[in-house]
């Protein structure tokens, strides 16, 4: 069921589940989708997905950078980081569905129960303010 702003209870859960994870990494430790089991079956389904798309961040950033050191993260890093947790959950799942899981617009569209023009509006705001962010400018 969505709220007002087209939140549902499962966006919520999993941008909680997301500070979980950014939380235990920060304390040094290497959370797993198996961690997070006790909760609803069609949940652990979409951690799997979330573990999935963290793995491919992670793969990427160390394609881009060549010397990787992530015992002290970078201002851009804590930058980033804010960035994406201070999306609305909205922007941020259409972002990962997107970015992340590589689904089209018409699968994200039957996904969230929302039009198409919608969510690529959305999409691009996102990723419009996650770049002026970086940029510094916001």
């Amino acid at each position: 069921m969505k709220d007002a702003t087209g939140v549902t209870s499962t966006d919520l859960r999993l941008r909680d589940v997301l500070a979980d994870i950014e939380k235990r990494r920060a304390m040094g430790q290497d959370p797993h989708p198996s961690d997070y089991n006790h909760l609803p079956p069609e949940l652990c389904l979409e951690v799997e997905r979330l573990f999935h798309g963290l793995a491919r961040i992670d793969s990427l950033r160390r394609e881009l950078v060549t010397d990787v050191s992530y015992s002290s993260p970078t201002p851009t890093d804590d930058r980033l980081r804010q960035a994406i947790q201070d999306l609305a959950p909205k922007a941020l799942r259409v972002v990962f569905e997107r970015d992340i899981q590589r689904h089209s617009w018409d699968e994200i569209a039957a996904m969230l129960g929302e039009a198409k023009e919608s969510l690529r509006e959305t999409h691009a705001r996102a990723i419009n303010d996650l770049l002026q962010r970086l940029k510094g400018t916001r």
